[in-house]
């Protein structure tokens, strides 16, 4: 194997490392996300990765085709939808300030492994194991 081969598999296997330990974790596995309300305040929700037939409810709930040619980052109403869905709200959007569903419905989507490069770190969020929907001070 040569040296390249060698440096290319190390760095597919770190790109996964989120993934993999995502999966070794299972179902519990989550982060948080911090948004800010319509009442101004700082809220952290707790966030998990979802499956396929989640994300395809979430699809489907937010009225859009699931096909791979479809770029789903980019459409706010299946973020939102996402968003409802892991926070077990659905009126989670109406008091959020604008576009905050869309920080929970990507983060979503990074941890479910949808993303196109999974990141090491995420800036917005870290590991928390807080209650979902705590209010932080």
């Amino acid at each position: 194997m040569s040296e390249e081969e060698r440096e290319e598999i190390l760095k597919i296997r770190e790109a996964h490392k989120r993934l993999s330990d995502v999966i070794v974790r299972g179902t519990d596995y989550h982060e948080t996300v911090k948004v800010r309300g319509i009442d101004g305040q700082e809220s952290e929700i707790e966030v998990r990765p979802v499956n396929d037939e989640e994300f395809c409810t979430a699809a489907q709930t937010a009225g859009i085709p699931v096909r791979p040619e479809v770029d789903f980052g980019s459409n706010l109403k299946l973020l939102a939808a996402l968003a409802a869905l892991v926070s077990g709200d659905p009126k989670l959007g109406k008091v959020l300030i604008p576009l905050e569903t869309s920080k929970i419905g990507a983060k979503v989507l990074e941890l479910s492994g949808l993303t196109a490069s999974p990141k090491s770190e995420s800036t917005a969020s870290s590991k928390a194991s807080t209650p979902r929907n705590s209010k932080s001070s």
